[in-house]
């Protein structure tokens, strides 16, 4: 297997690795983390460390240090190439000043032959790059875990080709894995021309619209000497197609900056750069303590009522989030132990009307256990899980274990399993399928791979 050298240490940053290691975290101590939440992508520019090494620390402030990733793409701008689709370099393993950086041969085979006409390979272009390059030592720095990349030059300067390539991407947007795109942004206007063409820019990537976005990018002069906009422009238009496509992230911006702020900058000919983070967007808004407190006592009284016989009428929570609608599984346990689960997803009624239904219902009719009496109620243990909507998928990738539950349904049967499931058991992905569809739906071991399978998420409390 081939090392691709490091080509740009002593130039866009230190050789020695333990400079090199002291001046990324020097940048990393002065970032802040602007969310409590963990980003799914990040935009980090590609100069010298000089210039945009702190604007890039910003960016890489913000992911997970502890997490696994399945994949990181790194998905940038070729300066050496230009073709259709995108270059993915699978032809060995990264090496930067502080050692050798995996690429994943086996996901990156499966790009070049699965979608020839969309990705090939380009070695003496990868070769020369430096977009990728630079992005891998904030990696190294910031991962505890070991990881490895899925490097991806996009060669095309056609929205068409970027599109498709989001398209294949899309299974991959999501909390399991990383994305890095890098991009820089004016080139070479005079410093305040660019702070103005700057904000243009970063308003349209804000707007997370791709073609919004691209006719934005291609209104460059040469009168204000600006020979780009954003030199990442279809890696950025990438992004912005797979956040379309989605419809469930958003991009914030994190800092901005020009190499005419820096004292080696030319302030009559500058580059502009900005780092920015894309969140998933919240299923649900807060819920206070108090809410979820009402909800679990509102619960106990529609089982008390119904098991007393009681025909007062129960006054719903009357919380504006109860009102909305929202499917909900009621979960009873005893000493830790199930003791009856139903829900819906059904949205027909408030989710104080389901709390209330689905309540009684796992008391009385879960057909694994025999009826809960008004003997037990002070030793049950009551457990709401409101759910997001639906969302089909199309690649169990898109599944996030221990976040999203599962729905299948092939025809008149179906079953689920909560995410709560997931974390209990440590099933792996294709268990927590197979035992869904065999024991819950009722239609083999093997079922899912020919039905449909929809995910979502809960908000989970108790008392």
């Amino acid at each position: 297997m081939n090392i691709r050298k490091s080509i740009f240490s002593g130039r866009f940053y230190e050789e020695n690795p333990v400079s090199l290691k002291n001046e990324l975290e020097l940048y990393l101590s002065k970032s802040k983390s602007i969310s409590q939440k963990f980003p799914l992508a990040i935009i980090s520019p590609h100069a010298g460390y000089i210039f945009s090494g702190q604007t890039s620390a910003d960016a890489f402030k913000q992911i997970n240090k502890d997490a696994k990733y399945e994949h990181i793409f790194i998905i940038a701008p070729s300066h050496h190439a230009l073709e259709k689709g995108a270059a993915v370099y699978n032809s060995g393993d990264f090496e930067t000043p502080l050692g050798i950086v995996k690429v994943d041969h086996e996901f990156c085979s499966d790009l070049l032959q699965k979608y020839p006409e969309l990705f090939h390979t380009n070695d003496p272009a990868q070769e020369k790059e430096h977009s990728i390059e630079v992005q891998l030592p904030f990696l190294q720095v910031c991962l505890k875990n070991d990881f490895n990349i899925v490097p991806i030059l996009i060669t095309t300067d056609q929205l068409s080709d970027c599109k498709l390539i989001a398209h294949t991407l899309l299974p991959y947007f999501n909390k399991n894995n990383l994305f890095i795109f890098s991009s820089d942004l004016s080139h070479y206007p005079e410093y305040n021309q660019a702070i103005k063409i700057d904000n243009q820019t970063i308003d349209a990537i804000l707007s997370a619209n791709a073609e919004h976005f691209d006719s934005v990018a291609n209104q460059v002069s040469k009168v204000d000497n600006i020979l780009t906009r954003a030199c990442g422009r279809y890696p950025i238009a990438t992004l912005l197609y797979l956040m379309q496509m989605s419809n469930n992230s958003t991009i914030k911006i994190i800092s901005y900056i020009t190499s005419g702020d820096n004292a080696a900058g030319d302030k009559n000919k500058v580059v502009g750069y900005a780092s920015f983070a894309i969140y998933d967007i919240d299923t649900f808004p807060d819920i206070s303590e108090e809410a979820k407190t009402k909800m679990l006592k509102y619960a106990r009284k529609s089982i008390e009522n119904y098991l007393s016989n009681t025909k007062n009428t129960l006054e719903q929570p009357n919380e504006p989030f109860a009102q909305k609608h929202y499917g909900v599984f009621v979960s009873l346990y005893n000493n830790n132990e199930l003791r009856g689960c139903i829900g819906t997803f059904q949205t027909q009624k408030t989710l104080a009307q389901n709390i209330h239904d689905m309540a009684i219902a796992a008391a009385t009719r879960d057909h694994r256990f025999r009826p809960v009496d008004s003997t037990e109620l002070n030793d049950l243990t009551i457990e709401i899980s409101i759910l997001s909507p639906l969302k089909k998928i199309y690649n169990i990738s898109e599944i996030v274990l221990g976040t999203h539950g599962i729905y299948i349904i092939k025809g008149t049967k179906s079953g689920t399993f909560l995410p709560q499931v997931a974390k209990k058991t440590g099933w792996t992905k294709e268990e927590l399928l197979g035992h869904c569809s065999r024991d819950k739906a009722e239609i083999g071991w093997d079922g899912w791979k020919d039905a449909e399978i929809y995910i979502y998420e809960t908000v989970v409390f108790g008392e």
